[in-house]
């Protein structure tokens, strides 16, 4: 999203006005499926200028780093310096606590440039929504800021004759590997330079080759229908994958081709408006995102299309004018390195740096913070990774009677129960692995089939480990139970006879994989106890309760904080479903937690002003431990609370 010192083609500006707009319109949810290629198209070219214009140097003798590198500091830093500081006073008005310490690190991260692995260190379950990190942008940014570290070195080391294969070799190599994981690392794939690196590569390759060959005749227009077309067809995942390489090679011959028809009066006269938004395409990018952001955490959710258009204009008439009174005169300035320049501008980095750092430790953060901690449980330990064991610091009891095994959902009972349960807890869980043998939750982002097998393994393990523990007389199931009977959230990876398949979620195969459980954990002789989820919903309830408590604007139809009974029983029809279904087990007890919650069609969410939920369906600390004093949760772990061969529902007990 850089630019060459030197006047650049007219066709290269159009490409990036066409890039720019392909990825505010994806972002504004303007009818442009695929429009995050925009991305892909501003890597290839940025890596074919950056490389014609240090092997050009090179070539000359004139190459310097130092001047290189004061280049691309003009170039980038004033307009970059200008949106950071404007977002970070923006968050502090807008952003919630998790939100904003989230942005801290994504500030620090696009000052060191390392916003990428800023962003793929948030990629966790528990941590906020994409769409409310405003500087969740500046991850390409990184990206192609790491490349030009690289570039430059690796032409001054290598002889001219050995560019070309070097750099194809190091292109082959980054793309191998992005195909190699993307299915398994598919977060490291997207965020990590050495796994996108091959993109401008695509590029810098592109850069030597000769303008105007045969095949690259012949290849334009298709080449260029495929730039035009590719963005706009629906969404690509994973990605990158093939439809990207195809996107980079045909920006690629689009670029060598250098085509003459762009350079006519009558094709520059219509095509203008598209090369302006090119000349003002890097100010544009890092302006257009925060605001949008913005409006997700004010609107709790996607805001009306029309606000995100109104707010994509505004942004454009900001970066013209940042492109005019910043990018052009720091771009133009007789700068030239010195140490005090250099210390100035370091200072600069720290303010922004040290800023929400500062803020974020400010005792009233940390409290509002510390309101909506992870409900993890004993320790965070206790959300296991890898192979199941009964850990010390996941019992609070020297021979527990009570085993917690679950997802996240079983995660936030557990503090509670430890509370109310004088027999003594021990937890037993993983983060979206719900406790249903032979069956593990898959998708494309980070569920995915290597995670799904070590979910089958976990499962597997507490319940040997559970054969080995007399001591244990009442397990608690509990998850949200949606990833195995809700088909919109994925796939399922199911063990048979005949090896691990991969299927779509419905509730009988939810039902089946948690009957397997309970069958295995009753052949032991222990009682089982089925906690229902509680009432989920479709925003972000945590947040809207700290805006509401601390007086932040907060907009859009959920503003009361409040889940709607109709739209609850909509989002888990299947889990209910479900629920329905284990009602009729004899020897199960089935706790509803949302019969205490719901009442005149809405469900409550703060009780004794007393927030009860962490996210959309997680419980805080207070809240559960609320809730288990005033219901009696303590009753779901002795052992006489349910008549054996019986079933029993109770609401919230």
């Amino acid at each position: 999203m850089s630019m060459s010192s030197n006047p650049l083609r007219f066709d290269i500006q159009l490409l990036r006005g066409l890039a720019i707009l392909l990825v505010v319109a994806y972002h504004t949810g303007i009818g442009v499926g695929a429009g995050y290629l925009g991305v892909d198209i501003f890597f290839v070219v940025s890596g074919y200028l950056i490389t014609r214009m240090v092997s050009r140097e090179l070539d000359a003798g004139t190459f310097r780093f130092r001047d290189f590198y004061t280049r691309r500091a003009k170039r980038l830093l004033p307009a970059a310096y200008v949106t950071l500081a404007l977002t970070t006073l923006a968050a502090i008005w807008l952003l919630t606590s998790r939100e904003f310490i989230d942005f801290g690190k994504t500030l620090e991260g696009a000052v060191t440039f390392t916003g990428n692995i800023a962003l793929l260190g948030q990629t966790g379950y528990f941590d906020g929504s994409p769409e409310t990190k405003p500087l969740l942008h500046t991850w390409s940014l990184a990206i192609e800021e790491q490349y030009y570290l690289a570039l430059p070195l690796l032409l001054w080391l290598l002889p001219k004759r050995a560019r070309v294969p070097g750099m194809g070799v190091l292109m082959i190599a980054s793309i191998g590997l992005c195909f190699l994981l993307r299915g398994s690392q598919p977060n490291d794939v997207f965020y990590r330079v050495e796994f996108r690196a091959w993109e401008l590569g695509i590029g810098s390759l592109a850069a030597f080759a000769p303008e105007g060959g045969r095949a690259v005749r012949r290849l334009f227009w298709p080449a260029l229908a495929v730039v035009i077309v590719l963005p706009c067809l629906p969404m690509f995942r994973p990605h990158p994958g093939a439809h990207a390489l195809v996107l980079d090679l045909a920006t690629a011959v689009v670029l060598v081709r250098n085509h003459s028809c762009f350079a006519t009066r009558s094709s520059q006269r219509w095509l203008r408006p598209l090369a302006w938004l090119g000349d003002v395409s890097y100010s544009w990018y890092l302006l257009h995102w925060p605001p949008i952001a913005f409006l997700h955490a004010v609107y709790l959710g996607n805001p009306p299309g029309l606000v995100k258009v109104v707010s994509a204009l505004g942004t454009l008439l900001a970066a013209a004018l940042m492109y005019r009174f910043v990018e052009q005169p720091a771009r133009h300035h007789p700068f030239r390195f010195t140490l005090p320049r250099f210390a100035a501008a370091f200072a600069v980095s720290g303010l922004l740096f040290a800023a929400p750092y500062a803020w974020s430790t400010s005792a009233h953060l940390e409290q509002r913070a510390l309101a909506r901690a992870d409900n993890v449980g004993f320790d965070e330990r206790c959300d296991f990774d890898g192979i199941y064991s009964s850990l010390p610091e996941c019992e609070n009891a020297k021979n527990p009677k009570v085993l917690v095994w679950g997802d996240s959902l079983g995660m936030h009972l557990v503090s509670a129960l430890a509370k109310v349960s004088p027999d003594g807890i021990r937890q037993a869980t993983k983060t979206s692995c719900g406790p249903l043998l032979g069956r593990a939750p898959v998708n494309d982002k980070r569920l995915t089939q290597a995670w799904a097998t070590d979910c089958l393994r976990f499962n597997q393990d507490v319940l040997t480990q559970l054969e080995q523990s007399p001591s244990i007389g009442t397990v608690v199931l509990a998850s949200s139970f949606q990833r195995y009977a809700n088909p919109s959230f994925g796939e399922v990876l199911m063990t048979t006879d005949h090896g691990d398949v991969v299927t779509k979620p419905s509730v009988e195969l939810a039902e089946d994989g948690l009957r397997k459980t309970v069958t295995a954990i009753t052949r032991l002789g222990k009682r089982v106890v089925i906690v229902a989820p509680p009432p989920s919903a479709t925003f972000d309830v945590g947040a809207c309760l700290e805006r509401r408590f601390y007086g932040k604007p907060t907009l859009g139809p959920h503003a009361s904080c409040q889940i709607a009974d109709l739209e609850r029983l909509d989002d888990q029809r299947n889990v209910l479903a479900l629920m329905a279904e284990v009602a009729r087990w004899p020897g199960v007890k089935l706790v509803d937690l949302a019969g205490p919650l719901c009442e005149a069609g809405v469900c409550r969410t703060v009780q004794g002003g007393v927030p009860l939920y962490i996210d959309e369906q997680h419980l805080t600390v207070e809240g559960s431990t609320l809730l288990a004093n005033a219901h009696d949760w303590g009753g779901w772990t002795r052992r006489d609370a349910s008549p054996s061969g019986t079933s029993q529902q109770e609401a919230g007990r």
